[in-house]
């Protein structure tokens, strides 16, 4: 039995799948329901709880990868790549910062079945964000993390009904599978001033590093799918400097 925390947050999910065959962008609305249009990002309920606890800048200077990177992060056969992002939420016109990611599959059983990256969607606690703070002029920050959260009506209800079909993605030999998960600046900036207050009270905005990982647990039994379980995680990634705080 999955240990949950109840963690809602104001973020929207868009994803968009990318062919190496025909090398272009598409929308994939129809094969999976929850994959909007930007325009059309959904909304989850606030937050309701983020674990925290200090980590020190010099040691995310050491080791953190630029936003705008090319690593590979590999499991099992699954490749992922996530680039970092600063965009703005067109229903609200405030600031955002977006995982930009693209998965493949070069194990040897395609195709690949997977849970999609979701903040919105999905198992509790299925993808997390980790978002590293500091203030400026400050060598000690703060950790705090945004996962999938737990539906309204809990996870007996969840439990009871399953998962949906449109929460997996199917990812076939030579193809390339791509999406966006949105956290709003506002949500992090929320979180860190309600519990941090005397940290993060300032008008300029934090140095932010940022962290995804996805971990898929459930083999889609209901769909008869097979799906991939395990571990995705990026390295440390900094979030390019924003202006708006």
């Amino acid at each position: 039995m999955r240990h949950i925390l109840l963690a809602g947050i104001v973020i929207g999910t868009l994803a968009v799948s990318k062919s190496s065959r025909c090398g272009r962008w598409a929308v994939n609305c129809e094969s999976h329901p929850q994959l909007v249009k930007t325009s059309e990002i959904a909304v989850a309920p606030p937050p309701r709880a983020v674990e925290d606890s200090r980590i020190s800048l010099d040691y995310l200077k050491e080791c953190a990868w630029p936003a705008d990177n090319d690593r590979i992060y590999e499991c099992n056969g699954v490749e992922w790549r996530v680039k970092v992002k600063i965009g703005r939420l067109l229903s609200t016109g405030k600031d955002t910062i977006e995982f930009h990611w693209k998965m493949k599959y070069s194990g040897p059983r395609p195709p690949l079945n997977i849970l999609i990256p979701s903040l919105m969607s999905s198992w509790p606690k299925t993808t997390e964000v980790r978002v590293y703070a500091f203030p400026l002029g400050t060598e000690l920050g703060r950790m705090i993390k945004f996962q999938t959260p737990e539906p309204e009506d809990g996870i007996v209800g969840l439990l009871f009904r399953g998962a949906l079909r449109e929460w997996y993605m199917t990812i076939r030999d030579k193809e390339t599978e791509s999406g966006i998960v949105v956290l709003a600046i506002d949500d992090i900036k929320t979180e860190l001033r309600s519990k941090f207050p005397s940290e993060f009270s300032g008008s300029e905005p934090p140095i932010l590093y940022v962290r995804m990982i996805h971990q898929p647990e459930d083999r889609g039994q209901k769909f008869n799918l097979d799906a991939w379980t395990g571990v995705l995680i990026t390295d440390h990634l900094q979030v390019d400097n924003f202006k708006k705080w």
